[in-house]
């Protein structure tokens, strides 16, 4: 029954689940976001050395963030995330793992930025505008590492029982 044709995708039908191939991916971001002209066009400046990325380098993102967006749009919210050229639609178990995962690597990286931004830069090749910008974003970022760090310290006071939270019995 394969008659060899690359089936797009169907937001409506996509379930919690689905694993997309990397045919339809790049079919649907070919036919149905970008247009085939546009596709094109695009294919030949890369030729040309016009332009640094082949423009398939970024279609599984974009399609994941499509089908998340479309989907939320249709009622049926699901996570997706590229992987090995494919597309996965996790289930709600998987999605927990997942973008908890993300998550706590984003907080690892936001310490490590924040880190950088009071050690590695020099001020005296700063304007006064820019030690203002500077002192500003050292500022912003810290409140948001206290407020991690005050987070993390009532999760763990809850979960060894010396916090409750007050509520309605």
């Amino acid at each position: 029954m394969d008659d060899g044709r690359v089936v797009s995708i169907d937001f409506a039908r996509i379930r919690k689940g689905d694993v997309l191939s990397n045919e339809q991916i790049e079919f649907h971001y070919i036919e149905k976001m970008l247009g085939r002209e546009e596709y094109e066009r695009k294919v030949s400046e890369f030729e040309r050395g016009e332009r640094a990325h082949h423009p398939l380098g970024i279609a599984h993102q974009q399609v994941c963030e499509a089908i998340m967006r479309e989907c939320r749009e249709l009622g049926y919210p699901v996570v997706a995330r590229t992987k090995q050229k494919t597309i996965e639609v996790l289930t709600d178990s998987q999605a927990v793992v997942y973008r908890s995962n993300r998550a706590n690597s984003a907080l690892g990286l936001h310490r490590k930025q924040v880190t950088s931004l009071h050690r590695d830069i020099d001020e005296s090749n700063l304007s006064t505008d820019e030690k203002r910008q500077l002192e500003a974003s050292r500022n912003y970022h810290a409140m948001i590492e206290l407020s991690i760090a005050s987070g993390k310290r009532t999760l763990k006071a809850m979960s060894t029982g010396k916090l409750k939270l007050s509520g309605k019995d």
